[in-house]
């Protein structure tokens, strides 16, 4: 028996150590600034520009709702270009992007149907029951940003790497359906939504084991082959992946015109439709306002929302819609109110690029300048509740005070966002870069580091 209490207690001190040395043995900064005064109250390797992961997102939805108002909504505007004749429209149906994220989004509650029904209810408040010409998306307000260079090859054409266009729709995601049988035997495609007839699809995914999968869709931009690599479980029906679509302003037009096919209001015809000089307004489809589309991208951790946002910073800012637009106005923007970005570089608004470089204080500035923004404050998830953080720290007593964004990826684990107990109110910033072991014992000692910075001030 004494054999055996000695061998617990070597085998407890043996898991604290290595848990200490997983904080321990990695590059850790950290800033928190008491927000009433100014005053910085904890900080370590505040100046030291880390892997922020996806708390990159909160300076671009920091920024936006400083340079647009909180309830804009954005416009997706429909023209007719031809004639109407009896109830037809013969001619050029129009749909003007203007980055909006949201069309179909499954983030709001959406469908490509609701926004088809929404077009055909405003097409019959026009008095036009049919149509008979081409489906026309312009895509033109955010211009091609060229390759994404910053963001992974192994990245692009998977579901979270999708592109902001002047047009999206449906999440920019459609999804593949695969069957799998037994140990070493092959994983077939049985269906794809939407339909996506463009693409070209290489299948080397291996079947294997039970459980979680390692399976992604990989494909570079402008191209139409896609490679299906990693593992899918056995013996599975309908196992799904998903996957960015290239153009989803092609993905439209397919897709409503057979919507209107079904429905009865497409009328083919061989003969040339006459065209006018100018578009003719028939309406607009709104976005929520912007203040939504800000929680749905902190809260949901969305990266498709953040490029658009950092976008939409380089229209309003710098008077074009890229991403270096975009960038390049967030910078100035800060610089301008007085906040030192010496220690911030970015290449992209959503974090997913391993190139971007933030600072602890940096960031820490940021959120200072907007704690007194409720948009902002109600766009982070509350720790123990909500998002990524609804099992972080749950068992504390100042989680009911937190509100945090995280942000990881392989060997980087970050939480930025506030402390708010009525009294004190802190910006808080948590960097961790090149850890070793899990995932889980890197954040359990992230929550002990930050619970003892706040209960020490």
């Amino acid at each position: 028996m004494k054999h055996l209490i000695t061998y617990f207690v070597l085998f407890a001190f043996c898991v604290v150590a290595i848990s200490q040395n997983t904080l321990d043995n990695s590059l850790v900064g950290y800033s928190i600034v008491d927000v009433k005064n100014n005053r910085v109250v904890a900080e370590k390797n505040g100046d030291m520009a880390l892997v922020p992961a996806s708390v990159t997102k909160l300076v671009p939805t920091a920024t936006v709702l400083n340079v647009i108002p909180a309830q804009k909504r954005f416009e997706t505007t429909i023209d007719y270009n031809g004639n109407i004749i009896n109830g037809t429209l013969y001619g050029n149906l129009i749909i003007r992007g203007c980055g909006d994220p949201t069309l179909g989004s499954s983030y709001i509650d959406s469908s490509k149907e609701k926004v088809f029904e929404d077009i055909v209810a405003l097409l019959e408040r026009n008095g036009i029951t049919s149509f008979c010409g081409e489906i026309v998306c312009d895509n033109s307000l955010f211009p091609y940003n060229g390759e994404r260079g910053a963001w992974l090859a192994e990245d692009l054409g998977n579901y979270f790497a999708a592109e902001s266009y002047g047009f999206n729709f449906i999440d920019n995601l459609y999804s593949l359906f695969i069957n799998s049988g037994s140990e070493g035997s092959n994983a077939d495609i049985v269906r794809c939504v939407p339909q996506m007839p463009e693409l070209e699809f290489i299948n080397r995914l291996e079947v294997k084991g039970k459980g979680k999968d390692s399976a992604y869709i990989a494909g570079m931009d402008f191209c139409n082959i896609r490679v299906l690599n990693g593992r899918v479980p056995c013996n599975v029906n309908n196992y799904k992946l998903k996957g960015s679509i290239p153009s989803p302003a092609d993905v439209f037009e397919r897709e409503f015109r057979n919507y209107l096919i079904l429905k009865g209001k497409w009328i083919e015809s061989d003969k040339p439709v006459s065209l006018n000089n100018r578009n003719i307004a028939l309406g607009v489809i709104y976005s929520p306002i912007l203040q939504e589309i800000v929680r749905i991208t902190n809260h949901k951790s969305n990266n498709l929302y953040a490029e658009t946002l950092l976008k939409w910073c380089g229209l309003i800012r710098g008077g074009c819609a890229t991403t270096e637009k975009g960038i390049n106005a967030i910078i100035s923007y800060w610089s301008d109110l007085g906040i030192d970005m010496s220690g911030c570089s970015l290449f992209d608004g959503s974090g997913l690029s391993p190139k971007n470089r933030i600072s602890p204080n940096c960031l820490s500035n940021i959120l200072c300048s907007v704690a007194y923004n409720d948009s902002f404050i109600n766009s982070l998830p509350k720790v123990g509740l909500e998002g990524t953080v609804r099992n972080f720290m749950k068992e504390s007593p100042i989680a009911k005070y937190l509100s945090l964004k995280t942000g990881s990826m392989q060997g980087v684990q970050c939480y930025a966002g506030y402390y708010n107990d009525g009294k004190r109110l802190f910006s808080i910033v948590v960097m961790v870069n090149n850890f070793k072991g899990s995932r889980k014992d890197i954040q359990n000692e992230i929550g002990k580091l930050i619970e003892k910075l706040i209960n020490n001030n």
